[in-house]
């Protein structure tokens, strides 16, 4: 029989990973479907002056934002996992917030 394992030396089931997962992926689709959209927006011809200024604008903080959710989903240490998906959600938020806010002030 093999000995018991200490306290210290049992294997930590993550519960709130699932979570972390989900919320990270309706967070990247919550992101980049904005971003394509406005993008698609600024190719039509007929639009505002300058169609093109949210995605500059907001698209490095959303694509940043993404980044940083996956590496926060792939990563295994719980905590440092929940810390990469909340700074990714704000970044992701933030710049949702930015490009609709400027597509607003332009129209």
């Amino acid at each position: 029989m093999p000995p018991a394992k200490k306290p210290h030396e049992m294997s930590y089931v993550d519960a709130g990973g699932e979570l972390r997962r989900y919320t990270g992926a309706f967070l990247i689709m919550c992101g980049i479907a904005p971003l394509l959209m406005f993008s698609l927006l600024a190719s039509k011809p007929g639009g505002p002056d300058y169609p093109i200024l949210p995605s500059i604008v907001a698209g490095p903080f959303i694509i940043i934002g993404v980044v940083i959710t996956a590496l926060g989903i792939f990563t295994k240490e719980p905590k440092r996992s929940a810390k990469r998906v909340g700074i990714g959600a704000g970044l992701i938020i933030l710049g949702v917030i930015l490009i609709f806010g400027i597509r607003a002030a332009l129209v």
